[in-house]
């Protein structure tokens, strides 16, 4: 063995793995907490997310030993270190502002490159196909292929339809039947069988050791095949329902149909794959090179380094958790001066959901000098947020149930309240032409800010300081005039007699 493999000789690397990935999971869990339930629920594009998990996992310790190669050397092991903690530094961030897929995508960096490091010299880019399998059921995938994939489907779904010399009409993602009528909706774009033949496809490359161009037409073709037969799928349903009639059982519930399809079509595909892609030997041949492999043992400088680089992030983060639990913040309401009574709530009026605030409050009030001037005026107030439980949280809903936004983004004003910042929406009664126009502004972490993503940052800026706390303050009235500079007005004029309860 050379000077430099000598100076390896350390800790096994079976033992280095299971660290390594231990402290991964442990650390970074919080990331993942979120994807278990889509991976659970039927019908997801990503239910096989678990099966990926055990897919890698096992070939990663299969090829344990074929893996391992020499040290890195300082200069690159320094950079990879770097990149590693920069990972963590974005999970870190996500993780105290709430933000989960950023917080995911990082994590699994974090577990790339540790794994990378300890394994060796060009270890990150040896991973990459596992960690491809892993990045593919992070579920984000859907917003950016669905689309293309649904137009694809519906194209050829409809020449295939027209080779038999039916009649129908396709209007965007719908095709028209004389009894029936089929929407190509995004659960039918064969996003989920095409991630499952990429598992499939890099399973075979990885435990037949396959590289270059042969690698990529085996991934390719596999995909191919996916979506094929996904079009075969959609395409038999609808014959069946143009021949059948709406009230056949497929047209209701067809999704083991289309596991049965996608079976049919790649039985074929496995049985007779040219005998230089698949080696009946493969698992002999990884067994024998892991065996005779010389590099069995890894430096504990470098196990111990990238260890402290993964575990560093996570440890301060339930640190600043702990101590953000220990402080108490109480609600900050707020009520408008002398000139305004307050009124009772009217029936069927606007109600913001926040549905976790530790306290929440809609009162009405109306100027003492003119009875038409009536506002709205809520406030949310969250004692210390967490995931699901903070005021930017997605499933708040500022227009409530009973409005919907006119503009769909809300823009950014200059309001009479503390800072002077805060941001302007206007909403449409879902019952009729009534209009209404919201000032609202944050306050997180003591610092008052107008947007959504103003208040991310605060946040986290909030956590830092050991501060969990956070409001929305939002006033309301009705337009009156085309442009809402009546309603523009009486919520000025509300805003600047606000003072703290």
């Amino acid at each position: 063995m050379s000077e430099q493999k000598q100076k390896l000789t350390g800790l096994p690397v079976e033992f280095v793995y299971v660290a390594v990935i231990a402290a991964a999971v442990l650390g970074y869990f919080s990331a993942f907490g979120w994807i278990l339930p889509v991976w659970l629920r039927a019908g997801s594009h990503y239910s096989h997310g678990l099966l990926v998990i055990g897919v890698v996992l096992f070939r990663l310790w299969q090829d344990r030993a074929h893996l391992v190669d020499d040290a890195v050397t300082d200069r690159w092991l320094v950079i990879l270190w770097l990149a590693l903690l920069g990972a963590s530094s974005v999970w870190f961030i996500s993780a105290l502002g709430g933000i989960q897929l950023p917080g995911a995508l990082a994590a699994l960096a974090v577990m790339w490159l540790g794994l990378g490091i300890v394994i060796g010299r060009g270890g990150v880019w040896r991973l990459f196909p596992y960690f491809v399998l892993l990045y593919s059921v992070v579920p984000i995938w859907h917003f950016y292929l669905n689309p293309t994939l649904q137009a694809m489907a519906t194209e050829v779904v409809n020449t295939l339809l027209q080779l038999f010399g039916l009649v129908i009409y396709m209007d965007g993602n719908t095709i028209v039947m004389p009894d029936v009528v089929f929407q190509i909706v995004g659960g039918c774009s064969g996003l989920g069988y095409l991630l499952v033949a990429l598992t499939l496809s890099i399973y075979l490359v990885l435990t037949d050791h396959i590289r270059g161009v042969a690698a990529a037409l085996m991934i390719a073709s596999f995909m191919g095949f996916a979506l094929i037969s996904n079009w075969i799928r959609i395409t038999l349903i609808m014959l069946f329902g143009y021949f059948e009639g709406p009230t056949h059982p497929l047209i209701g519930n067809h999704i083991w149909f289309g596991w049965a399809v996608y079976g049919v079509v790649f039985l074929p595909v496995l049985w007779f794959l040219p005998p230089r892609f698949v080696k009946m030997s493969a698992h002999n041949s990884s067994k024998t090179d892991a065996e005779n492999y010389q590099v069995n043992r890894i430096s504990r400088t470098v196990f111990f380094g990238t260890v402290a680089a993964v575990l560093t992030l996570p440890i301060l983060a339930v640190v600043i958790n702990a101590a953000i639990q220990m402080r108490t913040f109480e609600p900050v309401l707020k009520s408008p001066g002398p000139g305004y009574k307050k009124m009772k709530l009217a029936d069927k009026t606007w109600q913001p959901d926040y549905p976790y605030a530790s306290v929440s409050q809609l009162q009405h009030f109306q100027s003492k000098r003119d009875k038409d001037d009536k506002i709205m005026f809520y406030q949310a107030f969250y004692k210390n947020q967490s995931d699901g439980a903070e005021v930017t949280d997605t499933q708040n809903k500022l227009q409530g149930t009973t409005w919907a936004r006119v503009n769909k983004d809300p823009s950014t004003i200059q309001i009479g309240y503390g800072n002077g910042v805060g941001s302007k929406l206007e909403l449409k009664s879902v019952y009729g032409s009534e209009r209404l126009l919201v000032w609202y502004w944050y306050q997180v972490g003591g610092m008052q800010v107008g947007s959504l993503i103003e208040a991310k940052a605060a946040q986290i800026l909030g956590k830092l300081q050991l501060r969990g706390d956070g409001a929305l303050f939002a006033a309301a009235t009705y337009c009156l005039s085309d442009y809402c500079d009546d309603a523009s007005v009486r919520l000025q004029a509300f805003i600047e007699t606000l003072e703290d309860q």
